[in-house]
């Protein structure tokens, strides 16, 4: 079987940060820079909200990762109106996606040709430490902030934990996130049932974890699809696409769980590791079982969104009865025709009704915006992006121009929690367009606004509103780990214990599952316990609740 990888980008950026730090010239890493107070002094930038920000034509050299979806930055209509609008010139550097951490590794560890700005680049906590609180080629933006950004400052006033999540120990907030409250990505763990089978055989929908796998025999025994072939699957996933791995959805009756982090943390700020506990054994367990029977796709282990594609958009008869993720369109393409008859399943219980799904209370980009010590006059550049986090420079920037593109509610309209409406938007993302700068730019999108959002369309967004409402909120609990800064000193061993745990974990959870190791043996469970110590695991955590602790608990 080949081995599923899953290694949190923060591994990456750990090892990156660890090794290129040393890369970069004496002269450069003790480099002086003015006083604050005298850079601001000498800022050719207009007070806050205050347009054109400059008075003069005024260059920013931007680094950003690219949307494919964005026909031609330079020609873009909102590119042309907001350098209208501020008299700030910016020359791109767009870098492709794919490679929007290679080469930001490269420029931070080299410390050559620094942009004045990185946009989109999705800085660490890890670089922020490295080369913002300890070698200061990033820039501390709390003196900008409270001087020309009031939006920004809005959005760190919205909830203290966003200030907690991005300020640094040294108390300097080196890069801005972007925020939306999208409320079904704050409640993702979801799973998906083809409604045609279960009316055929007329089933209910399971809410628990025995309904679930009488459901799934049926799928398997009663040839449900009609086509005399044993050809049903009644549960699969894949190991790529938004949550479309199974084991967490199915891990609710079990043990919080969330596959982004793979961390928990209680009231008083202790952080503990599932994987290590007596709950996943018997949910590996209940896991197990369902491959045993046939139940449960061992493919789910292997194949990748495409192949997942592939098998529920199949032609003829559909094949599949239960796909985990974390929205449809991540099994199968919008519009299809059977995307319709697939329905949301809640998160399963145990016989005695208990479980729990996964709450991301800071739904948080983190390290969208970045000053270098490069960047001539940061107030500038701060006035720059600060328009991004208002009302309405956020949808003017990622949704495009008012009365064409997207447009204020109407007297009458519903938004998408059940309120006035604020908005609706005409044209939607994923579409080529050049009328704004979508996902490139951060924005601070708060729950009235973003669930404010007039959504009509059949597969749009109301679907996963209410669903999500309706079936996970009242189960779901924040117990996820936030985002946290660690000592320099502690990076290199964190690092390396993530790197061997995150590769370790999700390859003995499959043996478990499939067979090949022996879940119910006590001795390889201590073996496999045994192993995570031996990786750094009682160390990590210590290091995990000192930092969340330290950030967060008052």
């Amino acid at each position: 079987m080949k081995k599923q990888r899953w290694i949190h980008t923060t591994v990456s950026a750990i090892l990156a940060a660890v090794m290129l730090a040393g890369c970069a010239p004496a002269a450069e890493t003790e480099k002086q820079e003015a006083p604050v107070e005298t850079v601001m002094a000498n800022s050719v930038a207009s007070d806050a909200e205050v347009f054109p920000i400059t008075q003069e034509k005024y260059d920013l050299r931007i680094m950003a990762a690219k949307d494919a979806n964005i026909e031609d930055i330079n020609t873009n209509e909102f590119t042309i109106e907001y350098e209208d609008l501020t008299n700030v010139h910016v020359n791109w550097e767009l870098i492709p996606s794919k490679s929007t951490s290679e080469k930001l590794n490269l420029v931070l560890g080299t410390q050559e040709d620094l942009p004045d700005v990185f946009l989109g680049m999705n800085l660490s906590n890890e670089q922020v430490m490295t080369y913002g609180v300890d070698q200061k080629v990033l820039i501390d933006l709390t003196p900008y902030i409270e001087k020309y950004a009031p939006n920004v400052t809005r959005m760190l006033e919205y909830n203290p934990n966003i200030r907690k999540a991005v300020t640094a120990p040294d108390g300097g907030i080196y890069a801005l996130p972007s925020c939306e409250e999208t409320l079904h990505t704050r409640y993702p763990q979801k799973a998906w049932i083809y409604k045609p089978w279960l009316d055929k055989l007329g089933l209910e929908v399971p809410t628990n974890l025995s309904e679930l796998e009488a459901v799934l025999t049926a799928f398997r025994d009663q040839d449900p699809n009609g086509n005399n072939k044993k050809d049903e699957i009644p549960l699969t996933g894949a190991t790529t696409g938004w949550l479309t791995i199974p084991i967490d959805y199915l891990m609710s009756p079990f043990i919080y769980t969330y596959q982004k982090e793979r961390f928990n943390v209680d009231a008083e700020g202790n952080v503990t590791a599932p994987y290590a506990t007596p709950e996943w054994r018997e949910g590996l367990r209940y896991m197990h079982h369902l491959c045993e029977e046939g139940l449960m796709d061992p493919q789910c282990f292997v194949q990748d969104q495409a192949q997942l594609k592939q098998l529920t958009m199949i032609e003829g008869e559909n094949i599949v009865g239960v796909v985990t993720a974390g929205a449809p369109g991540g099994f199968i393409a919008v519009g299809h025709k059977r995307q319709p008859d697939w329905i949301a399943l809640p998160p399963m219980a145990d016989d005695e009704g208990n479980c729990i799904t996964a709450s991301l209370e800071l739904n948080l980009g983190l390290g969208k915006f970045a000053i270098t010590r490069d960047c001539k006059d940061p107030a500038v550049a701060m006035r720059w992006i600060d328009y991004m986090y208002s009302k309405e420079g956020g949808l003017r920037a990622t949704c495009g121009v008012e009365g064409r593109d997207w447009r204020w509610a109407e007297e009458g309209e519903i938004g998408l929690n059940g309120k006035p409406g604020v908005y609706t938007k005409i044209l939607y993302f994923g579409k080529t367009q050049n009328a704004h700068w979508g996902k490139m730019i951060p924005d601070f999108s708060p729950d009235e606004q973003r669930n404010g959002l007039v959504d009509t369309r059949p597969e749009g967004e109301q679907m996963l509103y209410d669903v999500t409402a309706k079936l996970y909120l009242p189960h779901a609990k924040d117990m996820g780990i936030r985002p946290l800064f660690f000592q320099p000193e502690d990076v290199e061993q964190i690092a390396e214990s993530l790197y061997l745990i995150n590769d370790f974990v999700p390859e003995a959870y499959s043996k478990f599952i499939l067979g090949e190791w022996d879940i119910d043996d006590d001795a390889q469970w201590e073996e496999y316990l045994a192993n995570l110590d031996s990786m750094g695991l009682p160390s990590l955590l210590e290091h995990y609740t000192d930092a969340y602790k330290a950030q967060y608990v008052e």
